[in-house]
């Protein structure tokens, strides 16, 4: 055997031993750096500077070229809108070829569980007893001489909540998230999960597309629901700086009524409706989103009214007990305390339609109405065809008509000028009390 080849095998045998060592002894070198405080002080550093607060680490450990900790958290004051973050369960694979060349290259970091607050009243929602309170780091102020490359962020679980008062407030849960990096910007990917804003149901997450330039949050595209067929289309952006606010554009599809009703008026009324609306919260709004916009009931049931059930036992009328309404629209405006509704229409073909505008607010109705009824229902009411439907369109009798009072003991100005009619038709009210028949009649109206 020539002397250069035995120099070679020699070689060789001398790199397969000392590989492994190598090997294993750098991992054995890594490890120990992992569970230093200086590198958990650089890393919660360099965090720190991203999202300007203070940040930290639990200890870092490693197996073979995975890294994981138990909790990272970040908490910062005002005027920073991100009031605290926590991470429970952190888990990255390195790329060491990058690593020799100062860069620390992570190309997914799996979380299991985020949350993040903006606001001290969101902040009261976070569970803080998955992991103990790491050691905290300012911001670093000096270059790092590790460059850290993080590619994705998968979040199996995320909980973000927002707002000053409960009142304002809102919030995502139990999304399952992942973020991408663009230049300095964020592109996130989104499903499961729901979307709550105060004063308004909770909505389960289907899919949503998110691009995150901070301080603002658009959502390009996002797809919700109430259950069943019904479907929400959102756009619009967030902004989280000191100046919070929201401007959502909402395009709703079969969706049910039952879920912005109280629970008294849950047995009163079903159906499903569409709708167009604008959702916006200014900086300055203390309280729930202003909602403007149009919308559509295109199939619903009154039922289990007690005043209904009067009126279909004065008139005989039984479908008055449970009244299939083929159509309510309007447009609304919601704008705490304030409920504004203009161009209502509501029908129940061959039966009843109601037009005009009304307010609520603090629970009051005030409202002015055209009231048109069919003929033959209007011919149960003595004396009304002459004295209070006066007027004849549309197959129907109209009269106009005021409600106001509270919502759940609403009065009408409708009742006395029917009754009233009756007692005119009835030798204008002087004889009513002595003639049977049409003192039953009066007694009747006045119970409805």
């Amino acid at each position: 055997m020539k002397r250069s080849t035995k120099w070679t095998v020699g070689i060789l045998g001398l790199l397969l031993i000392l590989a492994p060592c190598l090997y294993f002894g750098f991992h054995y070198a890594l490890g120990r750096a992992l569970e230093t405080n200086g590198l958990r002080k650089l890393l919660g550093g360099k965090t720190a500077k991203v999202l300007d607060c203070n940040a930290g680490y639990l200890p870092l450990t490693s197996t073979g070229l995975s890294i994981s900790s138990r909790g990272f958290l970040a908490k910062a004051s005002p005027p920073r809108a991100l009031t605290e973050m926590r991470a429970s369960r952190l888990y990255a694979r390195c790329n060491l070829n990058e690593l020799w060349h100062g860069k620390w290259k992570i190309d997914n970091l799996w979380v299991a569980h985020v949350q993040a607050a903006y606001g001290e009243a969101a902040a009261q929602s976070i569970n803080r007893k998955e992991f103990p309170i790491p050691e905290m780091f300012p911001p670093l102020l000096e270059e790092s001489p590790i460059d850290l490359d993080l590619r994705n962020i998968e979040m199996a679980r995320t909980d973000l909540s927002w707002g000053s008062t409960p009142e304002a407030g809102g919030e995502f849960r139990d999304v399952h998230a992942n973020f991408f990096r663009r230049d300095k910007n964020l592109v996130v990917h989104g499903n499961g999960g729901t979307f709550h804003q105060s004063r308004w149901p909770v909505v389960q997450v289907q899919q949503f597309k998110l691009f995150f330039a901070k301080p603002e949050l658009r959502i390009d595209e996002a797809s919700l629901t109430l259950g069943g067929q019904s479907q929400i289309e959102v756009l619009g952006n967030f902004r989280f700086e000191q100046q919070q606010s929201f401007d959502l554009q909402l395009t709703a599809a079969r969706c049910p009524i039952t879920p912005f009703l109280s629970e008294g008026q849950r047995s009163k009324l079903e159906g499903e409706f569409d709708a167009n609306v604008h959702l916006q919260k200014e900086s300055a709004q203390a309280q729930s989103p202003r909602a403007a916009g149009a919308i559509n009931v295109t199939r619903a049931v009154l039922k289990n009214i007690e005043a209904l059930k009067r009126v279909a036992d004065f008139t005989g009328r039984q479908d008055l007990a449970h009244i299939n309404i083929n159509q309510v629209k309007g447009d609304c405006d919601w704008n705490a305390p304030t409920l504004s509704v203009k161009n209502f229409l509501a029908e129940s073909k061959q039966l009843l339609v109601l037009k005009g505008e009304f307010t609520v607010k603090e629970n009051k109705i005030n409202g002015e109405f055209e009231l048109g009824v069919s003929p033959d229902l209007v011919e149960k009411f003595p004396g009304a065809r002459e004295e209070v439907f006066k007027r004849s369109a549309d197959g129907y009798l109209w009269t106009e008509m005021a409600l106001s009072g509270a919502v759940d003991n609403i009065r009408d100005n409708l009742k006395p000028r029917l009754l009233r009619a009756a007692q005119n038709h009835f030798s204008k009210g002087l004889l009513a009390p002595i003639f049977k028949p049409g003192k039953t009649v009066i007694e009747a109206i006045e119970e409805l």
